[in-house]
Order: C-alpha cells, then structure tokens, then sequence
C-alpha cells in the first residue's frame, strides 16, 4: 500500500551561507440528535459488551489470540447496527447513540433505546416530490435491507438508509427531472416533533416530543460539474418543512457536500505547538485491522523549546476519537532544541516484513554532529503496540552528515522500489551540497528482515540531486506508487526552485523508476520523467505525490502542486495529475497534464499540498485532496482542502469551487490545509478516510495550538454523470459526548451551533471542545 508524503515547509528553508436522463443525487441535511445526559452511558461505546473494558486497551495481552479477538470483536460490534426484522418490524439498533430506528414503507420512527415504553422522539417521512404548484404526494415503498442499509424503492424515487457507529444516515435518488419550473422541492413531515425557522434559509429548529432541541440544516448543494447551487430550508408548519434547491443550471446529478463536518478532532494541548502542520495515514501500527493516523507538531515543546513531537493514534471499529495531544496512543520527541521533529512524517510501509506497518518522522532541524543536518527517524509497528520514545529509542536513525542540509524536511514511504517484498523509504535533504550549494538531494533506502539500519547518505541505496544551485531538489519526495505497471514501485521528487527556462522558481517534478535493483543513482538528465511549469515562479513540485490510480486502468497516477502558479494572470496556485501507463508518464506540463485543478480564489496557495485520498467514495477509483492553507472564501484568509473524485476517465478539470468536498476549520488564519494526506481506513468500513492538518488554529486559551481534522469517507460522494443517490436529509443521530461523525450535514442540539464546515467553526460544533 503506498503511503503518502509528509509535507515539507519553507519553514526549513534557513538559506545557510552559500552552502501537490441521469439520477439527481442530494444529501441535503444531516440530523445529529443529542442525548441530554451522557453521563448515562456507563460502558464506553466500543467497549466489550459488559466488561467496560475497550479493546486494544493496556489490560489486555497483546497475543496473537488476543489480536484475532480483537479483530472478532469488532466484527461483531459492526454486527450489532445490522438491521433486523422485530415482531414490532424493521429495527435497528444504535448502541454508540442509544438510538433505535424502525423502518416503514412510509418513513421512520426514532426511538430512546434505552428508555422505558415508546420513548418515541420523533416520526419523519418524505410527503412529497417535484416543484411549485406541480408537487406529487409520495407513497408507501418497496422495503429491502442488507447488512446496515435499508432502501425503500418508490418508482423512479430511492429513500435509503445506512446505520452505523456515526449515526443513521438518510438518503434518496431522483431518477427523473420533475416536471415545471421553479427549484427542486422535496417536502417532509414530522410527528412526535414540531419545526421552526432557526436562520433563514440556512436551517430549522425540530422540537421533539421528549423537549430535546435539534437543528436541521446549514445545506449546500452541487451539480454533476461540481457546480455550487443555490440550496434553502424553509418550513411550511409547525409539523412540515421544504428543502428546495435551484438547479435551472444544473447539470445532473445534483450533490450535497459530503465530508462537511469531521469525523474526528485533534487538537494541540500546547501553545504554539502547531499541530497539523503535518499529518498522515500510518497504516496499521498494532495489527489491529483498522489504519491508524500520525501528527505532527514541530513547535512543540517536551522540555526542549521547539524540540518538535509525532503524535500517534489508533484507528479501531468507532474510527478515531476527538481529542487533544495528551490523549494519543503514542508520542514521540526530539529532546533537543530546535529539532523541529514532525516538520514531516509519513508511514513507511512495513519495512522489516513482521506484518506491522511502521512510521517514518523528519527532524530537519536535528544536530548529530553537524550543526542542523536533520535527521530522519524510524519507529516499528508490533503486535505490542506503540510506546511514548524519543530520538534514542527509534528504531533507525538516518542523518545527513552535512551542515545546514535539512535531512527530513520531506520524507515518505516509497512502496518497494526493487520489488525484495520489503518496503522502503525516501528522505530529503533540500539544501544539500554535492557540488553545487543548495542543490538538494533524496535519499533511498531499502527494507530488509531487519528493517533498515542508521545511515547517512553514503549508505543510501540511492542518492538523487538537482546538479543545479539552489534548485532545492526533495523540497518534496513521494512514492509514485507503480506508473508504468512493471512490477516494482516509483518515486517522484520535487524541485520547486529548478530552472527549465522560464526562470527561476519554475520549478519541476522528478519521476525515478523501480527496478530489481532499485533506482540507481539520478539527477534530472537520467529521470524516467521530467515534468515543468514553462511559467517562472510557479515553484511548480513545492509540493508532490502519488495520487493512486485515479482512472481504473492499473497504472499510478501521480499529483504535483504548484502553490504560485498563475491562473489568468493573478496567482492563485494549481495542482496537476500525470497518469501512468505502459510506459509510464513522459516528459510533459500543465498542457499535457490530464487534469488542471485550480482555485477560485487570488492568492490561496493551492497545491501548498496534495496527496492521494485513497477512494474515499468505494467507487473503485481513488481520489486525490489538494490543500490550499491562505484559501479565503469570504472576508478572511481561512485555508480549505479539496477533494476531487477519481473515475473512469480519471479526474476532469476541477476548481476549489466545483470540488466533491470542501473542508474548512471555520476560524480566520487558522491555516486549514498547510497538510492534507489519506488517512487510511480508521474504522474499517471499507471506505478511505482523510486528515487534514490547520497547524494555526487557535483554541482556547491556547493559540496556534494547531489542529488536525479527521473525516470519513462514504459512498455519498458520486462519480460525475453517473447516478448513485440523491442524499437528502442525511440522519445522524448521536448522543451527548459520542462522536458527531456523520459525512455530510447534520441535525444538532441547538445548545451546539450545528453547521456545515464551510461557515460554523468545527469547534463550536461540541458544547465543550476538547482542548
């Protein structure tokens, strides 16, 4: 499995002297009902039925009995939000939210689970389809179910439902473009609860019978193009509220923003600590079966002053928890001042072969010898899982042996360059001098039985360099994953401030070849490919990395972004995805590119960084996220993330505007995607996960504390053009203290300001944040 970058900062850039008809498809709200007493829970969600003891926890012997108990627990935990047949009908259960739902031909009916009697807080259906003046009442459906989903089939009109650990999830498909003019309405009606205007146009108050408050709302809407469209809610009584979107320009299917709220918050316990500035999928650390995530704050401060910290945290069959720092499964420093440990990081693959992936930590401000030579650190997975460590106690220490060099300021997993069934790594040092000042290298390294011993680059099995001053070749490395389909994995290594011939700063992106034997030996004249900007300035490859196989055909693909390259005339940033093919990816630029994405906005550094989002929508395509961190949709300068879907013709020319998902913290300055990367599979659901790093927000009292954002992927997001659901009224319904996970928009206690991510503050989202 390729892993995906760490990303490198100018931060590290301390110039020393001279030496990345169809189906309407909608997901129009999110319902998130809250419990109003946590405190009732007296078993954790995820923990062993009656033992309170949650899996994986220090209690428990880490045999592989233990871990296949592990793995069967979960199994029957995801088992649990399975839909049934009762004698009272259709259920199922929701243990996480103390909820159960029972399905009709007609709707639902969402119960207390644990209360005594009906405990009934509310009854919702769809009443009725189409436009002003020309609305078709809806009747009974069609009932089937599998697994956690239930679909009830009216005609042309699909209403879904999908129980999880995160909620229960509401959709529908309009297979036909209702007759008349005017917005798409769809109407819905509630009993047991009653509905008033909470903001206008943006959201509805529900009441429900027990007197708890929910909102419903914050609703955004696209096109089959990715096109925003004009979405609003209103209600007509007390008991009967309209969604109505506008789609007179809208090119079919219509989406709502999925992936809106995150599944999950970490957030820095330290002032200025700057966590997020980095953030990556680790692969599976402890075997559990589920990946797990590793964050970086390089200002953080363990007893040393800006010594720097990795933060690990295990995934499991609930995904990941909100927290802060202090509540990581693992933590790992420097100890020295300055270090700047977590500038980035990575997972590294298995690189010793004992099953359990491994992660890969650059501190391109260590000292082992030479004043700021970096360094690079391995730290094993094991069935044991991971304890706190430091330098001392990483399992491989590479330096560069170099003064002001910077080794770790980019750092990756490289997949298995020489095809040995070990995988391996590649680190940079962006100021290293090999004949020219500055020019930068990468360094490979090869996994074997013992994993990979200390080094430096003499024991490297490849050295890469610009042969060009002050190109900063390894400002970013990645693995490639396999573009031309031989058998043996690539790397892809940026050189931001490499001139082409259009100036410099063009800068220019490197493709190096496995083989049997590896990647020998390289420089831009012996890339497999070499791909440019032809636009000066445009510090085209700041930022790169594998984009996995976008369009199905078997070859990787591969992401480039270009945070100052100019879109008519104003500089707005760009990132670019090469394919792969039999003979991998030739020489090429924006021209040849097969997809241009673009911001819609002046000045927001998109393409600051970029990865593979894995397949975030279980399509069989996988995704690519792209952060922009000065990206400012209004007033102020916020930073957003985007995501772009892959399909069979890959991924088409996109903009920040026409994305399948825009995530945003919602705080000014906040610094919202300085890192993106795929997070994996957290929860195990089949579906990949992303993280997305704002290593500026401020929390309270803290600031600049940092913060990394977790969401989780669904089938919600489509392929463009072709029908997969119309996702409206999207149902979360959670309890006090769980997570509020749902992917889309949510229904929230009114005491929560409930939003969607692109105008309410994640943060604001729980009465008491974690800090």
């Amino acid at each position: 499995m390729l892993r995906q970058t760490g990303i490198s900062k100018e931060r590290f850039l301390f110039i020393a002297p001279v030496l990345p008809a169809r189906a309407m498809f909608l997901a129009l709200a999110l319902l998130t009902l809250t419990a109003s007493d946590a405190a009732a829970r007296t078993e954790p969600a995820d923990s062993l039925p009656g033992t309170g003891t949650r899996p994986g926890s220090s209690s428990e012997m880490h045999t592989p009995a233990s871990l296949w108990l592990r793995r069967a627990t979960g199994e029957v935990a995801a088992r649990e939000y399975w839909v049934s047949a009762s004698r009272k009908g259709l259920q199922a259960p929701n243990r996480q939210h103390d909820l159960r739902t029972f399905f009709s031909s007609s709707g639902i009916r969402v119960l207390d689970r644990a209360a005594h009697g009906s405990g009934e807080l509310l009854s919702m259906r769809l009443h009725a389809v189409g436009r002003e003046g020309a609305l078709v009442e809806v009747g009974p459906g069609e009932v089937s179910h599998e697994g956690t989903r239930v679909i009830l089939q009216r005609d042309s009109l699909q209403e879904w439902y999908v129980n999880d650990p995160s909620g229960l999830e509401q959709g529908f498909t309009l297979s036909r473009r209702p007759a008349g003019s005017g917005p798409v309405l769809l109407e819905l009606a509630l009993s047991q609860a009653t509905a008033s205007d909470a903001e206008s146009g943006e959201s509805i108050r529900i009441t429900t019978s027990t007197g708890r408050i929910l909102n419903y709302g914050k609703l955004a809407a696209f096109d089959a193009d990715h096109r925003r469209l004009p979405i609003r809610i209103a209600t007509l009584s007390p008991h009967r509220f309209q969604l109505q979107v506008e789609d007179s320009s809208a090119a079919y299917p219509i989406l709502i923003d999925p992936l809106l709220v995150p599944d999950a918050q970490i957030t820095g316990a330290q002032y200025q600590a700057e966590l997020g500035f980095s953030v990556s999928d680790a692969g599976d650390l402890n075997g559990d079966g589920f990946d797990d995530v590793i964050v970086g704050a390089p200002e953080y401060d363990g007893g040393e002053v800006g010594e720097g910290a990795v933060f690990v945290f295990f995934g499991s069959a609930t995904g990941i928890e909100d927290g802060d720092s202090t509540m990581a499964d693992a933590r790992f420093e420097s100890n020295q001042s300055r270090a700047l440990m977590g500038g980035a990081l990575s997972g590294a693959g298995d690189v010793n072969g004992d099953g359990y992936d491994d992660i890969l930590v650059g501190a391109p401000g260590y000292q082992a010898g030479e004043l700021r030579e970096g360094a690079a650190f391995i730290f094993h997975g094991s069935a044991s899982e991971m304890v706190d460590g430091d330098s001392s106690t990483a399992d491989t220490q590479l330096e560069s042996n170099q003064v002001f060099s910077f080794l770790g300021a980019s750092v990756s997993g490289a997949g298995d360059v020489n095809g040995d069934g070990f995988d391996d790594i590649i680190v940079s040092a962006m100021q290293y001098t090999n004949g020219e000042p500055t020019e930068g290298a990468a360094f490979v390294y090869h996994g074997s039985p013992t994993g990979i011993p200390n080094g430096n680059p003499s024991t490297a099995a490849t050295q890469l360099e610009s042969n060009r001053m002050g190109a900063l070749l390894g400002h970013s490395v990645s693995g490639a994953g396999d573009v031309n389909g031989d058998g043996f994995d690539d790397v892809i290594v940026g050189v931001p401030r490499y001139d082409a011939g259009e100036g410099y700063g063009e800068g220019i992106a490197l493709i190096f070849h496995g083989s049997a034997t590896g990647i020998p030996d390289g420089d831009p004249t012996t890339a497999a490919a070499k791909v440019e900007s032809n636009q000066g300035e445009a510090r085209f490859g700041g930022c790169v990395s594998g984009a996995g196989d976008v369009n199905g055909d078997g070859f990787d693909d591969v992401l480039v972004g270009s945070w100052s390259y100019r879109v008519a005339g104003i500089v707005s940033g760009a990132a670019f995805v090469f394919q792969g093919g039999a003979t991998g990816i030739g020489d090429g630029n924006p021209a040849t590119a097969a997809t241009r994405l673009t911001s819609d906005r002046p000045y927001a550094r998109f393409g600051e960084s970029v990865s593979n989002a894995g397949d975030v929508n279980g399509d069989g395509f996988d995704d690519v996220i792209v952060g922009a961190n000065q990206y400012n949709p209004a007033i102020f300068t916020t930073g957003g993330a985007f995501l772009f879907a892959g399909s069979a013709l890959g991924i088409p020319d996109s903009g920040t505007d026409t994305a399948a998902a825009r995530f945003e913290a919602g705080q000014a300055y906040s610094g919202m995607g300085e890192s993106v990367s795929a997070a994996g599979d957290v929860d195990g659901d089949g579906y990949g996960d992303v993280i997305v790093g704002a290593n500026y927000f401020d929390g309270t009292p803290n600031g600049h504390q940092g913060r990394a954002f977790l969401y989780r992927g669904s089938a919600a997001i489509p392929e463009p053009g072709v029908p997969v659901g119309l996702c409206a009224g999207v149902a979360a319904l959670s309890a006090l203290g769980s997570k509020w996970r749902s992917k889309r928009i949510r229904l929230r206690q009114a005491d929560s300001a409930l939003a969607d991510q692109k105008s309410v503050p994640p943060s604001t989202l729980r009465s008491a944040p974690v800090r």
